[in-house]
């Protein structure tokens, strides 16, 4: 499906908008999301340091949009398994995901998080399953 549409769908989330989601990168298979920090992801907010949900959130969100660019219908998400390698923090967020396979009802991206500044340091990873039509 094609990156404008594929806006539209990011856009018309209330969620996807609470958290600033804006594609930095778009093509068949892989997409590349900037999520502009906000102190309310903070769930330590003495140590600077993100809360692991909103982490998993944004690679399961980059990793349905990996998927819905190669099938071009909403895929909603039967396993998502993150490992968290170390703290994000105070600054913004990228997180690249890639499909790995296509099946016919069923579809495996992976996807890796990471400060922009820091690109070659993964904060997390994460491997997810999506049922598409």
């Amino acid at each position: 499906m094609d990156r404008s549409t594929a806006e539209n769908l990011l856009q018309n989330s209330p969620f996807h908008q609470f958290l600033g989601i804006k594609f930095e990168g778009y093509e068949r298979g892989n997409v590349i999301l900037n999520i502009p920090f906000r102190k309310e992801f903070l769930v330590n907010p003495e140590m600077g340091i993100i809360h692991g949900g909103i982490i998993s959130s944004v690679l399961d969100i980059a990793g349905h949009y990996a998927i819905f660019s190669m099938v071009g219908s909403k895929s909603p998400t039967t396993n998502l398994c993150v490992d968290y390698l170390s703290p994000a923090t105070t600054s913004d967020l990228m997180v690249q995901a890639s499909v790995i396979k296509i099946g016919s009802s069923i579809g495996v991206a992976d996807m890796t998080l990471y400060h922009p500044e820091e690109p070659k340091k993964n904060i997390a990873i994460g491997r997810a399953t999506y049922k598409h039509k």
